[in-house]
């Protein structure tokens, strides 16, 4: 019997083993079973002690779901402002983005700001103080019923935007002071620790700097970095108009809607719109620099959600930022602000890859209201983009830094951009601008343009920026008697690679129509339209290299359709028509026996910008026999099955597609990056490649084969887990044109050392051997090029598979045919 025990304990031993081994083995090879997606609902009226899965149960913050959503979930928020930062704790993925949006079309707002609850004291007359604590040192902002107050200063602001400085006349001054007999005299010292700023000489940028002493009449300082001869406040030989004011003390609180800090005690002064107590005002301090972060997230949407007194922090990828009004992303009182230190973290700061910011409206920021300076491929389209670089700095509505990486393009297209201290757009790496409204700009600065493309645009890797189909007005000129350098479009020395075409510029005051300084290299100006500009076309310093041709300047308003009211396209008669000259690629798609001059082709596809514009020449069309669906990263509303083609400047990606769906990498991959894309379709099927990628809900996956991530993949998905005998992928839905046969390229990683071999059955019938290289690994995509006989129609099938265990294909990304 001993024995007996023995052998019955050791057999359920080895019996407890093996069981344990097939379940690891199982749980190794099993499909990965989905997350259901889940909908979270977000109220100020909610508790975040709820569940939030319900419109009964939300939580109270936005963050709260933001800790807990997962790719697939939607986050739906109730009307309300909600103060605080919203950092997502996951990442979404291309085929499951977390989305956050605001329930049936209710205002939502994150906001940077709190308001002041504390009591009010009277200090003397209409000024009021309280003690509240105000940690965000120069970004400090107070905001009143819902407006920004001025800092307390002299002189007093009195103009309605924040851009007119309003100013004292600089009396004489040097590279460290200014001197005013109109300066109030406060006693020695008084003004030391405020702030000045000041705008002088040559007017290249505004400057501000921390006052080191005072005396009567004068203020000394430093100016961080080089501001150099060329901003001296002493020098009017540059204009007649240099200007100053001084900030930042308490003595200098006298009118209404100011306000004043003090740190050492904890108080803050104000005088309220009309006097009297703040008590019956909604007083709100700014609080939180970021209203979302998105550090390091990617896969997130915000749709319908807006901001205000934040900025928004992207460092992630494959964002999506989608009907958002955003205020006051940024407030900065100008101290340590130079022409070599312009203040630059702030705004809607992007230095991630393949985010899409679209339909918004983002505008009042003393600084920028976009920066992008790292990160390659992202898109800023149809968005209204105003108010910016309030302090007159090189900051704009959009800069672009990093200059010296290997970056692709930021695309920027469809925005109506206006208003702002100097430059509607300062860039410095490569981008395409195209098919935007820019004007009133230079409010502040004497040197810039609607369109800078600042020194040191190397175009690293030979790659072009390109300004096109823009229109381009009212560049205004602050300096008095002094020729100012406020141009529509200029390029300043150091300019490489930059071609500008098919724009329209009106209405420029001083400088030319366009400027170009050298040294510069590759630039090029073609096809653009002027009106009401300088006679000067091209102004030029220091021996720039250009090419210029087919422009067509300042010409008779009978060549117009209706110059009054800024149409200029053309009218039969012009002395444009076919009077150009042949630059290919910008002039293809002319309609006549040469090219028409300036930015507009009789009889060619017509184009508007801004907003809600459209695309028009330039090789921007769909191939022959397809139609207009929408533009990149909208969506094409269809019905039935379409094939699709997918890019822009005649090259496309082909392939069907049931129903609607976004016009977007995600479709085929990228065939023409860089290039501005659209989607056309077609009822019948195209003869072009068509692709189809495996994680297609169309397809068939049977035991074992599922989908993953793959980012280097098309659509940032594969299909893993096929052979070992039960693994099996097969494609759906392939088409042809015809019956015969076809080449097919199949999309692979392969991470072994040596090749994977499986089996690929077309339309059922038996399996012919493929063998897939190593790619190097499991994220890297190779190809493997085979035919296949296919029938006419789109009911063909083609299936991987293996037959021995053990025996595993690669994982597959997609197939083109």
């Amino acid at each position: 019997m001993l024995i007996v025990r023995r052998w019955n304990a050791t057999k359920q031993l080895a019996l407890c083993m093996a069981l344990l081994l097939a379940v690891s083995i199982a749980s190794v090879l099993a499909p990965s079973v989905a997350h259901a997606a889940a909908t979270y609902y977000v109220a100020t009226t909610g508790s975040d002690s709820n569940n939030g899965t319900s419109l009964g149960t939300p939580f109270k913050t936005i963050q709260k779901a933001a800790s807990v959503a997962v790719a697939g979930d939607t986050v739906n928020i109730r009307a309300g402002t909600y103060r605080e930062t919203v950092s997502p704790a996951n990442n979404g993925t291309s085929a499951s983005p977390i989305v956050f949006q605001n329930y049936s079309g209710e205002s939502v707002t994150i906001s940077g700001l709190d308001a002041v609850t504390s009591a009010w004291t009277q200090y003397s007359g209409n000024i009021y103080y309280t003690n509240t604590t105000m940690s965000l040192g120069d970004q400090d902002a107070v905001f009143v019923d819902g407006a920004p107050m001025t800092y307390a200063r002299w002189p007093n602001k009195t103009g309605a935007s924040p851009m007119t400085n309003d100013g004292a006349m600089i009396g004489s001054g040097s590279l460290t002071s200014i001197t005013d007999s109109g300066m109030p005299n406060q006693g020695s010292g008084y003004y030391n620790g405020g702030i000045v700023w000041f705008i002088a000489g040559a007017k290249w940028t505004a400057h501000g700097a921390t006052i080191t002493g005072s005396g009567s009449g004068t203020v000394n300082f430093t100016i961080p970095g080089d501001m150099g001869s060329e901003h001296n406040p002493g020098d009017i030989s540059r204009g007649d108009r240099n200007y100053y004011y001084l900030a930042g003390k308490l003595g200098l609180l006298d009118v209404a809607k100011e306000w004043f800090y003090d740190s050492g005690t904890g108080r803050l002064y104000l005088y309220v719109p009309g006097g009297g107590s703040p008590s019956s005002h909604t007083v709100e301090v700014k609080k939180r620099v970021q209203a979302i972060d998105l550090t390091n997230k990617s896969y997130i949407q915000f749709k319908g959600i807006n901001i205000k007194g934040a900025e928004m922090k992207i460092t992630g990828s494959n964002n999506v930022i989608d009907g958002m009004t955003a205020s006051y992303v940024f407030s900065h009182n100008a101290r340590g602000m130079a022409h070599t230190h312009p203040v630059t973290d702030d705004g809607i700061h992007i230095t991630g890859s393949n985010n899409t910011i679209k339909n918004g409206d983002f505008g009042f920021s003393d600084g920028n209201v976009f920066l992008i300076d790292a990160g390659s491929n992202n898109l800023i389209t149809n968005n209204y983009i105003h108010d910016g670089d309030a302090n007159g700095s090189y900051d704009a509505l959009i800069r672009l830094e990093d200059n010296f990486n290997d970056r692709n393009w930021t695309d920027i297209t469809f925005n109506t951009m206006y208003k702002t201290g100097r430059s509607a757009i300062h860039f410095i790496r490569p981008a395409h601008f195209k098919y935007n409204e820019v004007y009133n700009t230079n409010i502040v600065s004497d040197d810039g343009a609607g369109i800078y493309l600042g020194s040191d645009l190397i175009g690293p890797g030979g790659k072009l920026s390109e300004i096109a189909y823009n229109i381009v007005h009212d560049v205004y000129w602050q300096s008095g008697s002094r020729v100012g350098v406020t141009p529509g479009i200029y390029m300043d020395g150091g300019t490489y690679n930059a071609v500008a075409h098919h724009n329209v510029v009106y209405n420029i005051g001083q400088d030319g129509a366009f400027r170009m300084n050298g040294p510069s290299n590759n630039t090029y100006l073609y096809n653009n339209t002027t009106y009401n500009t300088p006679a000067t076309l091209v102004a030029n310093c220091c021996s720039p290299t250009y090419s210029q041709d087919n422009n067509f300047h300042n010409q008779a308003v009978s060549n117009f359709v209706d110059a009054a009211n800024h149409n200029f396209r053309l009218v039969s008669g012009s002395s444009a028509i076919n009077t150009g000259v042949v630059h290919s690629p910008w002039t293809d798609g002319y309609a006549g026996s040469a090219p028409d001059k300036g930015a507009y082709e009789l009889g060619g596809t017509d184009w508007t910008a801004g907003v809600n514009g459209s695309a028009g020449g330039g090789g921007s069309g769909g191939p022959t026999g397809y139609t207009f669906c929408a533009k990149e990263h909208d969506t094409c509303s269809l019905t039935g099955t379409n094939n699709i083609a997918y890019g822009g400047n005649g090259i496309f990606a082909y392939g069907d597609k049931t129903g609607s769906f976004g016009c977007d990498n995600g479709l085929f991959g990228d065939p023409a990056p860089g290039v501005e894309k659209s989607c056309y379709y077609k009822s019948s099927s195209s003869s072009g490649s068509a692709s189809y990628e495996a994680e297609a809900s169309g397809n068939t996956l049977a035991g074992g084969a599922n989908a993953n991530a793959c980012t280097a993949c098309s659509g940032g998905m594969k299909v893993g887990g096929v052979g070992n005998n039960s693994g099996t992928l097969q494609f759906n839905g392939i088409n042809s044109a015809s019956a015969g046969t076809k080449t097919l390229t199949i999309y692979y990683t392969n991470g072994d050392a040596t090749a994977r071999t499986g089996l690929m059955s077309v339309n059922g019938g038996t399996g012919v051997s493929v063998s897939f290289p190593p790619t190097g690994s499991f994220t890297t995509v190779g190809t493997v090029t085979v035919s296949v006989a296919l029938n006419a129609g789109s009911g063909n099938t083609i299936k991987f598979y293996t037959v021995n265990a053990g025996v595993w294909c690669p994982d597959f990304d997609k197939i083109n045919v």
